[in-house]
């Protein structure tokens, strides 16, 4: 029996599959991984990629799903078409944004060893658990249920899915109020229906994971509060009766995400998803899902829309003087990062006349030689020794706080290091 099968929904994201098999499927070859492909994208774009990969590899099969099947709907149901196959012992449900390393791959095969149920991948550990084993279903509930809303959090072994009755399960998770956290109800449920259970929970770094540089920002914005504020309470209270404490793992989503944070508030009111309606929408149960004060919410949905420009800008300002005083202090400037936020700062910085000597990443194997003309080298601390070099956290927050957890990374705590330019 072979160890994991990945099942990878994807729909209109041809590059990052292609970035994806470039970094991840020589490992994945040489592990015995199998990576299936469930592409609903309405053109061959992916397909195309993905064959030509294919011709010099067994280890990927490629799935074409009709386009109006709803995101979780194609997820559960390739993962229940893997699982059938009988020959897997570990399923695992990825984004196409999110790319697994050879060492995090070695730390999954190591943690299989002990046979757990369920493989909690934590890659932002905002809580400092750190490494734990659950054997109480409500414990692991308790603290992980919100993080395990994450595609890529979960790996679970196929027996666990042995009783699941995939009718009922479907006819119970795949209603229109509840859909988008289906996999929460597949998970809870299996696990409610076993006498005894193991769950390992594994923090999780930027040396056994990655984003796809593609990724700009969630995709979810749109839907933002019909998925958070309806179908996550739906799905939780939905599950089996032996889960306790429902309403606070539904509102520790909210917090530890930071989805309902004071900053994601003003952030999706300035994008223009949320709006007096919306608060007026949920104004009675908005502490179910946050710890923001009512006033404040309602402060933020009543900012007029003269105000946007204006919110803005002051923002974007008091950021820009932040990183400005910074770079002020120092004869080279680096960026830690070469995504979204890397051209978010990028743009600050080339508005006020700075140079970027060079965009660092943790593993420059992974990523293209430069960006926009600016080179991306791998970062080593002889970066941060040199104290005429200033180092600009170009991540976003949770990321950072996540890697300042980290044994290695004790030199974000010197003065040549800015991380705390993000403001709320």
């Amino acid at each position: 029996m072979k160890k994991l099968a990945i099942c990878l929904p994807t729909y209109r994201h041809p590059e990052m599959i292609d970035e994806m098999l470039v970094r991840c499927l020589d490992f994945y070859d040489r592990y015995d991984v199998d990576l299936y492909v469930y592409d609903s994208s309405p053109d061959n774009s992916t397909e195309d990629i993905v064959a030509s990969f294919c011709k010099n590899d067994q280890h990927i099969i490629y799935k074409q799903i009709d386009e109006d099947v709803q995101s979780n709907v194609k997820a559960l149901n390739g993962l229940r078409e893997i699982y059938e196959k009988g020959i897997y012992e570990y399923l695992w449900i990825c984004p196409d944004y999110f790319q697994l390393k050879e060492e995090g791959l070695r730390q999954i095969l190591d943690e299989m060893k002990n046979a757990p149920e369920a493989i909690i991948l934590n890659y932002r550990d905002v809580t400092g658990i750190g490494y734990k084993v659950y054997f109480d279903i409500n414990d692991l509930f308790l603290e992980m249920a919100w993080h395990m809303s994450s595609y890529p959090a979960t790996i679970i072994r196929s027996d666990l899915l042995d009783e699941i009755g995939w009718e009922g399960m479907s006819d119970k998770y795949f209603k229109e109020d509840r859909v988008s956290l289906s996999h929460i109800g597949l998970y809870f449920e299996a696990l409610a229906k076993k006498n005894k259970v193991k769950a390992i929970h594994i923090p999780i770094g930027s040396d056994e994971v990655g984003i796809s540089s593609y990724r700009k920002d969630s995709m979810w914005n749109y839907a933002t509060f019909m998925v958070w504020c309806e179908h996550w309470p739906n799905t939780v209270y939905a599950l089996p009766d032996i889960y306790e404490n429902k309403e606070s793992v539904i509102r520790s989503l909210g917090i530890n995400t930071g989805i309902f944070s004071e900053r994601n508030f003003k952030k999706l009111w300035r994008e223009g998803f949320f709006d007096d309606g919306i608060y007026r929408k949920y104004e009675n149960k908005w502490q179910l899902f946050t710890d923001v004060p009512n006033r404040t919410i309602k402060k933020i949905a009543h900012l007029g829309q003269n105000n946007i420009a204006l919110f803005e800008e002051s923002a974007k300002f008091r950021e820009s003087q932040i990183i400005n005083d910074f770079c002020r202090r120092y004869n080279n400037i680096y960026l830690y990062g070469c995504g979204f936020v890397a051209s978010y700062i990028t743009g600050i910085l080339k508005d006020n006349g700075i140079d970027i000597k060079a965009y660092l990443v943790t593993d420059s194997s992974w990523e293209k030689k430069e960006c926009d003309g600016i080179p991306v080298i791998e970062f080593n601390e002889a970066f941060a020794d040199d104290q005429g070099n200033g180092i600009i956290m170009a991540m976003n927050k949770n990321t950072v706080r996540a890697m300042m957890k980290m044994p290695y990374a004790l030199w974000m705590e010197r003065d040549n290091c800015l991380k705390d330019w993000q403001l709320d």
